[in-house]
């Protein structure tokens, strides 16, 4: 399965993020986002820098919010809020190869981003989060059953390595990235590991 790791820890001092990194690095996360909301311009692209030197090629790095900032800083792509900048406004500005995805919490959400022309869609929250308090209700897995979606889906939300490896297989394969914030919070390197077996 791949994994898409999204940090949220720039508040927790700089030397979290470096311990991040240190953990995914030998771990090879399909993707990193760097999501910190705090930062200047400045600090978030001297992040993303870091980012794209310690981990391996295959990683694609992702910011939030900033294409400027993901270009200036080597990254492969953008994670747009859901409320942000719409995914063909950016591709003009940023062509492929540069990614984009759209964070999505709704069905009309995921097939206005494939409208759009984003690369992917960030379903959330599937279960409720541990990462922060719940602002909306839980999606639950069962909306990821049924019809292919209409472009590369990714899902969050209080994802864990024992909840995806119950999910049946057609569910699974509806998926192409499991993420996390909370989840990689405590032992990132395992949990990492553990998503990339199922």
């Amino acid at each position: 399965m791949n994994v898409h790791v999204i940090t949220d820890v720039a508040t927790r001092g700089e030397a979290a993020f470096v311990a991040l990194l240190d953990a995914a690095a030998p771990a090879r996360p399909a993707f990193f986002q760097v999501r910190e909301r705090s930062l200047t311009d400045r600090e978030l692209l001297r992040f993303v820098s870091a980012a794209r030197q310690a981990l391996p090629a295959q990683t694609r790095v992702l910011v939030s919010g900033r294409p400027d900032v993901a270009v200036a800083g080597g990254a492969e792509g953008v994670q747009l809020p859901s409320t942000g900048l719409p995914a063909k406004e950016v591709r003009r500005f940023f062509p492929a190869p540069f990614l984009i995805g759209v964070s999505c919490h709704s069905w009309d959400d995921v097939k206005r981003a494939a409208d759009d022309g984003a690369d992917f869609a960030l379903l959330a929250p599937i279960y409720p989060p541990t990462s922060k308090p719940l602002d909306r209700a839980p999606l639950g897995p069962e909306t990821l059953d049924g019809a292919l979606p209409p472009l590369l889906l990714h899902v969050l939300g209080g994802i864990t390595a024992e909840r995806v490896a119950s999910w049946p297989l057609a569910r699974r394969s509806n998926v192409a990235a499991v993420a996390g914030i909370g989840a990689f919070q405590g032992d990132p390197r395992g949990a990492i590991e553990a998503l990339r077996l199922l």
